[in-house]
């Protein structure tokens, strides 16, 4: 019940809507069950009673107008519904996105982007069509119960006894098959996200799964988790569709009930006949809410797994805390203080860092693979919280301040250059986007882009296809190296921002970086030792501890595991 209710409190912050629509449903059940009532009279004395002088125009517009308010009202309570359902979909869907958008680094490490892709479509999908095409019901079909309930005991009380003994057996019957739609909805959910994931995860790899011609692989895993989720949608179907003929034959039987104790009923003169063709009539006009009611049930159960994966993420705690003091101005000095991390328990990875880097340095960052370079700068992004130590920005400890305001005055280039769908304008102004268009050409200049930009048909108003597919290598790199070139970063951080490039687009990005080293505090992470030589410093590091620091010159002195890596490149 508490994860209906909440869904339904979103739907109180629009009391408009929902007053409205419930005012539509009284008038569209009133019009209904008292046409049924008014039609049940006209069949009796005209029938029955053989009254035909009831065929009059007025009893036509009469019965006309009744069916116009009931049709009228039902187009109406449609509407107001769906404006209402709308309304909550687009605020559950904007909480969603913006607790995504909340949470940090970590939540995304650990989780497969599939499975939250899942949780943003599918299960906000299910919520969707509930909102869509049953919120109406919940109102209009178990009112019309309710109505025509009261109606019938207060047409005979007895009669209405028996009729509805068979309520016990309905209800034991929908909670028995209610309980294996939830379960069975949960494993259909589970089975979207592993197909969500298969989906994602080849589109994304779609070049080194054709390289590695390994497509009937990737077919065969895919239909497996296909295979999967039809066997478990199959059996959910199977069950959430029991109830409607479950309940449609518990109405037939109740129907004869009427006819049996209602043919006694009229004999022993405790019932008159115009009593049991209205309850007759009221019965038949039953069967239709206790039908859909089933059906509703049915969604009710199917809902909840839905709903409870969608707000397991909105509830999530692991979220940064943006109400930390704002930072200030950065100037650029930065120092790790006997830092040590781990991104899971007992394997640390970074161990007892101790780093001075100063204001407008130019400090590269090398090592194997797994030395923890990337680790380290994530710090200084306040990607991650160590569980030791310190890192001081200015003198002052990064993590007691708003991650926000720090991210604010540094820019990363990572080594897979992340655009987005639009212009490549909007692509650069992405870190300022109050920039001008001059301001933007600047930084494409510095970072060699706009020549190459100049040249496309459109120019800056090149429309970029998925993560800028139309553009090579090279020039995606230098258009994120413009995006941050455009924020004047104080600290810049540039990791593997040229490892998978040719020898011309490498060439093109050292020399945009050298357009604008020393003109903040820069780390470059490398694993290409002839690209950060000239660096003022170089931290060396290896099993997640500092080995060696010093100039390039230095480090080759000294020997040891730099001398070891810049050898083995110089061989090659």
């Amino acid at each position: 019940m508490k994860i209906y209710r909440r869904l339904l409190s979103y739907a109180f912050k629009y009391k408009l809507s929902l007053l409205a629509c419930m005012v539509f449903v009284m008038i569209l059940v009133a019009s209904k069950v008292g046409g049924i009532l008014k039609v049940g009279d006209f069949f009796f004395s005209t029938f029955i009673g053989k009254n035909f002088e009831n065929i009059s125009v007025i009893t036509i517009l009469i019965l006309l107008g009744i069916g116009f308010i009931w049709a009228f009202s039902h187009y109406l309570t449609f509407v107001f519904s769906n404006y209402l359902a709308v309304s909550v979909m687009h605020d559950i869907r904007r909480d969603l996105f913006e607790k995504l958008m909340e949470l940090p680094l970590a939540y995304y490490k650990k989780n497969r982007t599939g499975e939250i892709l899942s949780r943003v479509l599918n299960d906000i999908g299910v919520i969707e069509a509930f909102f869509m095409n049953i919120a109406v019901e919940l109102m209009a079909q178990p009112m019309t119960v309710v109505v025509i309930v009261v109606l019938m005991f207060i047409i005979n009380t007895r009669i209405s006894i028996y009729f509805f003994s068979l309520g016990p057996v309905l209800g034991l019957i929908l909670a028995g098959i209610g309980s294996i739609v939830q379960k069975l909805s949960t494993s259909v959910q589970k089975n979207i996200s592993d197909i969500t994931s298969n989906i994602q995860e080849s589109i994304y790899g779609i070049e080194i799964i054709k390289g590695y011609a390994v497509e009937s692989n990737i077919k065969k895993r895919f239909r497996a988790s296909n295979d999967n989720h039809l066997l478990s949608l199959k059996k959910e179907l199977k069950f959430r569709f029991l109830g409607t003929p479950s309940a449609e034959f518990v109405g037939v039987v109740g129907v004869l009930i009427i006819l049996v104790v209602g043919a006694i009923s009229i004999r022993n003169q405790i019932a008159t006949t115009q009593e049991i063709i209205s309850f007759i009539f009221l019965a038949l006009v039953l069967s239709e809410p206790l039908s859909r009611s089933t059906e509703i049930f049915m969604i009710l159960r199917k809902l909840f797994p839905a709903a409870s994966r969608i707000f397991e993420i909105i509830d999530l705690t692991e979220q940064e805390d943006i109400f930390k003091p704002e930072f200030g101005e950065i100037k650029g000095d930065i120092e790790f203080k006997s830092l040590f991390f781990e991104y899971e328990k007992n394997l640390q990875t970074l161990k007892n860092i101790n780093l001075k880097i100063k204001k407008g340095e130019t400090v590269a960052i090398v090592g194997p693979s797994g030395a923890g370079k990337s680790s380290l700068i994530s710090m200084i992004a306040m990607f991650y919280v160590p569980q030791k130590g310190k890192l001081l920005i200015d003198g002052k400890n990064a993590f007691a301040f708003n991650p926000l305001s720090i991210r604010r005055q540094l820019s990363l280039v990572t080594q897979e250059s992340i655009l987005f769908s639009g212009t490549i304008l909007d692509n650069i102004k992405l870190s300022k986007p109050e920039a001008t268009d001059n301001e933007v050409i600047e930084a494409a200049k510095l970072a060699n882009a706009h020549n190459f930009i100049s040249k496309l048909p459109d120019g800056y108003k090149t429309i970029l296809g998925d993560r800028g597919v139309r553009l090579s290598g090279g020039e995606k790199q230098r258009i994120a190296l413009a995006r941050a070139i455009l924020r004047k970063p104080r600290i810049l951080i540039l990791d593997e921002a040229t490892s998978s490039l040719d020898a011309e687009s490498e060439q093109l990005i050292q020399n945009a970086m050298k357009n604008i080293l020393g003109k903040q505090t820069t780390i470059i992470v490398s694993h290409k030792l002839s690209t950060i030589m000239d660096a003022d410093k170089i931290v060396v590091m290896e099993g997640g501890h500092i080995a060696a620091i010093g100039t390039h010159k230095d480090l080759l002195h000294k020997g040891g595991i730099y001398k070891r890596l810049f050898n083995s490149q110089v061989m090659v």
